[in-house]
């Protein structure tokens, strides 16, 4: 459910995220360390490259998903 909501959010397919290979502009993903590809300053990098199609870098944020092989129930108390 989070991979369709994510890739809904991305406009890319779930698969995307589990290939193991970058969908997106190329150059820019082999210019920086892959952890820091979408923080300042770096973004802005991927926002000149962007300009000449008419698109631009809007809104940013991160988002994690918990590991659910290491989750566990915990006890309520109502």
């Amino acid at each position: 459910m989070a991979l369709q909501q994510s890739a809904y959010d991305c406009s890319c397919d779930p698969q995307d995220f589990l290939s193991g290979e970058s969908t997106i502009v190329q150059k820019y993903i082999e210019k920086f360390p892959v952890e820091h590809c979408f923080e300042t300053p770096n973004i802005h990098a991927l926002d000149e490259a962007l300009q000449p199609y008419g698109f631009k870098v809007c809104f940013m944020a991160e988002y994690f998903l918990p590991d659910v092989t290491v989750l566990k129930a915990q006890p309520c108390d109502q």
